[in-house]
């Protein structure tokens, strides 16, 4: 992460904008019986929601605690379908903060009692919502309070994301692990105390069938039956199921007509082309995604004899060596008099420097860009302008990452309409501003969405 000069932190911080006061956000819901409330604010140029203690429980421990194993959850997840976790935060008048997305939309609990479903939008939701707990699955997470009140559905485009994790339970986890769910949709063996499973959440998704889509009763029985080993084994059990009925229709339909198999077959073929084209354009955005991560550069450094090298960064090297501590080039050329009595990594490429008194902010270039007799003060400082830069970056990256996972569905999508070619532009121009590198979490969505494209591709 290139931390370039005091021009470049006054840059991020008109961008970034300053965290906003409480005054500032809008209480959006508080829960009535438990611990949370949610606001709704802007964090630079973003609208997000900050999940946070209820007053009366701010600085509780076990309830921060209780806050903090949601977010380490589901901040992993990284899914169409399912809420964004972005960050952790400490909010000086709120505490200690979850950052979520801000989803535009309604609970699907709003949707059923507006009366604003029908047959088709109810069938398109729960394919979508089982997408999404298929996907939690694999995650080695259960979701554990699966109704539609934890069920938004977005404005734009009818995307269903699945929200609230407060009760969810992973096995890599150490904490949790305890029966947890809402009356009615809870399976009986939670209910009654029993260990939740796989099982658990698809009676709750089977009881959401059961409200919104009637005519599926055949599946909904199934999914709540009061044996789980009677239950559907897997998620993507229950969307087969649901799909059955249409596809074994689609098959006499196609035995009947000829005629129309042929039609479809000179349509396929352009198609086929167009989907070709669209297979190479989703593999040419990977590479210019991959490629946009900094190298690590080899260290050059012939004529010095080392005896410890602290860390790198963009060609530029924090080293001990026998004539003391320094900032050196890739070349081996020193950039900073080897004088400093101490030295302290505040992030990869900015280092603490301290002599006779003063202490000075030194990015890897060599360039002193803050100074003070205050270490502290000017490491907080740092940390501060530092963390903003951060969340600025991971916000670029996901902004990247959810244009190729658009591309991703244009491309592996049947219809082969060539609407794959803007949103390649739209990637592209989307590169143009990020800076970083990817967190952990954005590098493993990237290998996601390849895997899924591969995996339709090969279909």
């Amino acid at each position: 992460m290139m931390v370039r000069s005091s021009g470049y932190f006054k840059e991020i911080g008109d961008a970034f904008s300053r965290m906003p006061s409480s005054e500032e956000l809008e209480l959006i819901y508080e829960s009535p019986s438990g611990h949370s409330a949610l606001y709704k604010g802007r964090l630079g140029d973003r609208i997000v929601v900050l999940k946070c203690l209820k007053p009366e429980f701010r600085g509780d421990g076990t309830r921060e605690a209780i806050l903090r194993h949601e977010y380490e959850i589901a901040h992993p997840l990284k899914h169409p379908g399912v809420c964004d976790y972005l960050s952790w935060i400490h909010h000086r008048e709120l505490g200690e903060c979850i950052v979520l997305e801000w989803i535009d939309g309604r609970t699907l609990e709003d949707l059923v009692k507006a009366g604003a479903l029908d047959r088709k939008s109810a069938f398109r939701i729960i394919l979508q919502l089982c997408d999404a707990v298929s996907y939690i699955h694999r995650k080695q997470v259960l979701h554990n309070d699966l109704k539609p009140e934890n069920i938004m559905v977005a404005r734009e485009g009818s995307v269903v994301k699945v929200i609230d994790f407060s009760l969810a339970d992973s096995s890599s986890m150490a904490g949790g692990h305890l029966p947890a769910g809402t009356e009615g949709y809870a399976a009986p063996e939670v209910a009654s105390g029993g260990e939740a499973t796989i099982r658990s959440d698809i009676f709750s998704l089977g009881r959401i069938i059961s409200e919104i889509l009637p005519s599926r009763k055949d599946v909904s029985d199934k999914c709540m039956k009061d044996d789980p080993l009677e239950r559907y084994a897997l998620v993507e059990e229950v969307k087969a199921a649901l799909e059955s009925r249409r596809r074994s229709w689609w098959k006499i339909l196609l035995s009947s007509a000829v005629l129309l198999g042929a039609v479809l077959m000179l349509l396929w073929l352009p198609g086929r082309g167009r989907r070709d084209e669209d297979s190479g354009m989703f593999r040419k955005a990977v590479s210019l995604v991959r490629d946009s991560a900094s190298p690590t550069p080899s260290l050059d450094a012939s004529g010095y004899l080392f005896t410890d090298t602290l860390d790198c960064f963009n060609g530029k090297f924090i080293v001990t060596c026998a004539q003391g501590e320094g900032i050196m080039d890739e070349d081996g050329t020193l950039l900073l008099e080897p004088v400093w009595s101490d030295i302290e990594f505040l992030s990869p490429d900015v280092a603490l420097l301290s002599r006779n008194g003063l202490s000075y902010l030194s990015s890897s270039e060599g360039r002193i860009f803050a100074e003070g007799t205050d270490r502290e003060a000017l490491a907080a400082s740092f940390q501060d302008s530092y963390e903003r830069m951060l969340f600025e970056d991971m916000r670029r990256w996901d902004e990247v990452l959810d244009n190729l996972d658009s591309l991703c569905w244009s491309c592996i999508s049947r219809d082969g309409n060539g609407g794959s070619a803007p949103l390649f532009e739209r990637l592209k121009e989307s590169l143009h501003s990020v800076s970083g590198n990817m967190t952990g979490s954005q590098s493993q969505r990237l290998g996601e969405i390849e895997e899924r494209f591969e995996f339709h591709k090969g279909r």
